[in-house]
């Protein structure tokens, strides 16, 4: 670590300045020094509220888009299923028979013959299990004129827009799929109790059902609870106490749940009673005045324009993220700040928000604390103007605390090797002992309580396992000033990624021979009820050991889950997100809906298969939203139809069967995937004595550079580690 630099003597005053000159420049200097020091206070200040607002910014800009991406995806979700019930034999040839009665029955019998006909009856036994299974609450099944053909409540069929959100069914009619707005039902739905109410909240979404010609005959709606998905997704992602994320529609009419409800009915602005929600219940208005405070509006509710932010994003028709940190008032008319963005394609808003006086308070305490080190810095000014040995002194101390610096506990800090988004990495030598060893300081402004936790129990994770093909971690702890820092192997070597990016795919053998020792690292963390999560060719790292090459490393632990429960990590890996690289993450792992083992992790590993056979990964998206969708949806293209020429089939089937999407259809552990892998024709085709002779043969090349053994950009084109939070489900 280079120490830093320090004055030379020959930079401060001495006798040679002059006898008459002298006096004056040191009865000047605290003058001038404290004026400098009040022009640097007050461009600091406004650094300081400048960069304060731009970091608001851009949280609100970020959570903002986090919610919407993640409220895309669930509509396209919800979109995919009515559109396959809506394909089903079953529904299609029942659609079309019950409208070919509606059409040739008069008017008066429609009704009555719907209700008993078998077609219909049959229809809403068929439905039952799929509606339940993918979360739909019932469904409805209209024809041209929006009359209801069939229905899970009899009450409705029959009528016309019984039901319904008219509009979306038109366009379903019309053969496009889409997701109407929650809107008050027309007809008595079950509450929270159980309890039948009329206009509880609703909404539908709507697929075509199609007849043999492939003309569209009738139009399948699938009823949503909008609590249920719609309003929990926004409902995730509150920062702070007072912030919320929220939707609206054209009127600035609240179309999900606001997280002030119980304060909105003691400010009158909602009806009391349990179980009143805002949602379809507010109406965006900006009272003028601060409601919380007691003070009373000039105007009544219905007359008072929107906030400025409604207005402003419906006035817009669509086009990026708006944010406004300079502050307005919300529908209490409280002061906040927010980021909000109009989707035209769904016809309604969605807008993040946060007290101002909460966004701010951050900025405040720098301000007071500005000011606090202002008044020190002006009083060591002074000290260091009328005391030269009080100068030598602090020297001295500051000297001394950089050779500090370069000792963590046994640890010397020899050279700096690496340095990426989390932290440097130094090269390092034990007091006792000579084992090469890598040192890692995570950087104090680039890591928050949540990340050290991570890293910490990556730490202790990682060190109760032994498996030589396993990174080993020597030692961690804490700086005297709170860094933390951890001593791990240093590995001369290379990873994956950059192997394959400076040679190009690799032979089926070798791949064989790198993999298994793969499967032996994942084989001892799995019996052990932990699953790594982020397998990926850039933490895998192929190094030497004891005079063997080619030998393997599983690195970066960070985002393994226990998932036996005993390492007590729920509070580091909380619920309702999705962690791993988008590139290299398993199906499971994106939908939630079973829990995670051993076999996500050999997910990965096919996938990371796949980019040494080929050079490429296997879905390749520009957005982190899409990957996850093409790993749930599409099916990989063959590794030799990518690379096109043909690969061993039987490795080759390996790795389909490690891609599947059900994890009953893979291989059931690491130790599966060693055995078969080792039957492999190609197994024998790639061995240590092999791996030594290649190496030697590029004893010259860049590729014997140490690798630094965390998750630094590796020249990988995937994207980098993430964790993105969805709804209510577990990770």
């Amino acid at each position: 670590m280079a120490s830093r630099p320090s004055p030379s003597p020959s930079s401060y005053p001495t006798a040679a300045g002059g006898a008459a000159g002298l006096p004056l420049l040191w009865r000047a200097a605290p003058l001038v020094l404290v004026l400098l020091l009040a022009l640097l206070g007050l461009v600091g200040h406004r650094w300081i509220e400048e960069a304060g607002r731009s970091k608001t910014a851009e949280v609100l800009r970020t959570v903002l888009q986090a919610d919407i991406e993640a409220l895309e995806m669930w509509i396209e979700g919800r979109r995919a299923a009515a559109e396959a019930l809506a394909r089903r034999s079953m529904v299609r040839s029942a659609a079309q028979a019950l409208a070919e009665q509606a059409e040739t029955s008069a008017a008066g019998a429609s009704r009555a013959a719907l209700l008993v006909d078998p077609q219909a009856a049959a229809l809403r036994e068929y439905l039952a299990m799929p509606l339940e299974a993918m979360g739909f609450e019932g469904f409805v099944l209209v024809h041209r004129g929006a009359t209801t053909l069939a229905s899970d409540r009899d009450e409705l069929v029959g009528f016309a827009n019984a039901g319904s959100s008219c509009p979306c069914a038109e366009k379903a009619l019309a053969g496009e799929t889409a997701l109407g707005l929650p809107y008050p039902s027309n007809v008595p739905l079950p509450d929270e109790t159980g309890t039948l109410r009329q206009g509880r909240p609703t909404m539908f979404v709507w697929a075509p059902v199609r007849g043999d010609d492939d003309t569209v005959v009738a139009a399948l709606g699938l009823r949503i609870q909008p609590e249920d998905d719609f309003t929990r997704i926004l409902s995730i992602a509150r920062p702070g106490d007072t912030g919320e994320t929220y939707a609206f529609d054209r009127a600035g009419r609240m179309i999900s749940d606001s997280r002030f409800d119980v304060q909105l009915q003691e400010l009158r602005l909602l009806p009391r009673g349990d179980g009143v929600q805002s949602i379809l219940q507010l109406v965006l208005h900006d009272p003028g005045v601060d409601l919380t405070m007691n003070e009373r509006p000039a105007l009544e509710r219905n007359r008072q324009p929107l906030t400025s932010m409604a207005q402003q994003a419906i006035d817009s028709g669509g086009g990026p993220v708006r944010v406004d940190v300079e502050g307005y008032r919300d529908y209490r008319g409280v002061r906040v700040v927010g980021a909000w963005r109009w989707l035209e394609e769904y016809s309604f808003g969605v807008a993040t928000e946060i007290d101002e006086t909460e966004a701010f308070r951050g900025l405040f305490l720098l301000r007071v604390m500005f000011f606090v080190l202002f008044g020190l810095l002006a009083l060591a000014a002074l000290g260091v103007v009328f005391s030269g040995r009080l100068l030598v002194l602090l020297r001295r101390r500051m000297r001394g605390q950089e050779r500090e610096l370069k000792r963590l506990g046994q640890y010397t800090l020899e050279e700096k090797i690496g340095e990426g988004g989390m932290g440097e990495v130094y090269r390092a030598s034990h007091e006792l002992l000579r084992r090469p060893t890598a040192v890692k300081l995570l950087s104090p402004g680039k890591t928050s309580d949540v990340t050290i936790k991570r890293f910490e129990r990556e730490v202790q994770l990682t060190s109760t396992l032994t498996h030589p093909n396993t990174i080993q971690i020597y030692d961690y702890g804490y700086t005297p000033d709170g860094v933390f820092y951890y001593a791990m192997e240093l590995l001369p070597g290379i990873t994956l990624s950059r192997l394959v990016m400076r040679l190009g795919p690799l032979k089926p053998g070798r791949v064989i021979h790198l993999l298994r020792q793969a499967c032996g690292s994942l084989a001892e963390a799995h019996r052990k009820g932990l699953v790594h999560r982020d397998i990926k060719p850039a933490n895998i790292m192929v190094t030497e050991r004891g005079g063997i090459r080619d030998f393997v490393k599983v690195l970066d632990f960070g985002l393994v889950k226990d998932v036996t429960g005993s390492s007590g990590d729920a509070s580091v890996t909380a619920p309702n997100l999705i962690a791993g690289t988008p590139n290299y993450i398993s199906p499971e792992a994106v939908d939630g809906k079973r829990p995670l083992d051993g076999r996500s992790d050999l997910y990965a590993l096919g996938l990371v298969a796949y980019h040494l056979l080929t050079g490429e990964d296997v879905f390749t998206a520009d957005t982190p939203m899409k990957l996850l969708s093409m790993h749930l949806k599409q099916d990989p293209v063959r590794p030799g139809e990518r690379l096109g020429k043909e690969l061993p089939r039987d490795l080759e089937d390996l790795v389909m069967a490690c891609l599947a999407k059900d994890p009953d259809d893979r291989p059931q552990d690491a130790e599966e995937l060693s055995e078969r892998l080792g039957a492999c024709a190609d197994a024998v085709n790639w061995n240590a004595a092999l791996a030594k002779a290649w190496w030697e043969a590029r004893e010259s090349a860049e590729l014997e550079r140490p690798q630094e053994p965390t998750r630094e950009q590796d020249g990988s084109t995937s994207m980098p580690t993430l964790a993105i939070r969805l709804d209510g489900r577990g990770d």
